[in-house]
């Protein structure tokens, strides 16, 4: 059965709902949408919950592209329709290639901390004439702007969207002077956002070697 999203007003509401204060009191909705908005970009960040995807189309002899999105890592990229895939360099590598190939691109990298324009993505070897106009996808997790568009879509996945409402909790009691209930609710967020980062695969897990917990030391040899 598929899960509904859960609309801003209805966040707004629970928040609410929580704090005590049914009617705009201590807090404005302008001030706690704001922090639902802003826990949205957050997630984003934390936990890479938005799964973000792109089309570059190149051009002859241009190994630099502008990437429409903002991301907060590039995972993959791939070219021609998954035909091939590319290998991420690091990007000093590209300062140190002194030949001139041309030809299919089998290198990417992206570069760029302007928080007003998104990445760039940079390939090589450059793209020859046969691989104008030619496509390379781009994968990777990029940031909202909102929890929710003006028409009213949710930018986020439901597994967390409930996590926007500890967010704006924790940075709501301080202004109530509860700060020890701000700091719970910052660790219950913290929790949660890193546990689903872990669940979807993006933090490495170690694997236990069940003979390595029931090997003992051996203390009856001497150091030599």
């Amino acid at each position: 059965m598929a899960v509904s999203d859960i609309a801003q007003s209805a966040i707004l509401a629970d928040i609410r709902t929580i704090l005590n204060e049914p009617v705009a009191n201590m807090f404005t909705d302008t001030e706690l949408n704001e922090l639902i908005d802003q826990s949205a970009r957050s997630i984003c960040i934390l936990g890479l919950a938005n799964h973000t995807t792109e089309e570059v189309t190149i051009l002859t002899s241009k190994f630099n592209y502008n990437l429409t999105n903002h991301y907060v890592k590039v995972e993959s990229a791939v070219y021609d329709n998954s035909d091939i895939g590319m290998q991420r360099i690091h990007p000093r590598m590209i300062g140190h290639i002194v030949d001139s190939t041309v030809g299919v691109p089998r290198y990417y990298f992206t570069f760029g901390n302007d928080p007003d324009n998104a990445d760039n993505l940079f390939i090589w070897p450059t793209p020859h004439s046969d691989q104008n106009s030619h496509k390379i996808e781009v994968f990777g997790y990029g940031i909202v702007d909102d929890y929710e568009t003006g028409t009213g879509t949710v930018n986020l996945v439901a597994a967390v969207q409930p996590y926007v409402v500890d967010y704006t909790l924790a940075n709501s009691y301080p202004k109530l002077g509860k700060h020890n209930l701000s700091r719970f609710y910052w660790q219950k967020y913290l929790s949660e956002v890193f546990a689903y980062r872990q669940r979807t695969g993006f933090l490495p897990v170690g694997v236990t070697d069940s003979k390595d917990t029931m090997k003992l030391p051996d203390n009856t040899v001497v150091v030599q």
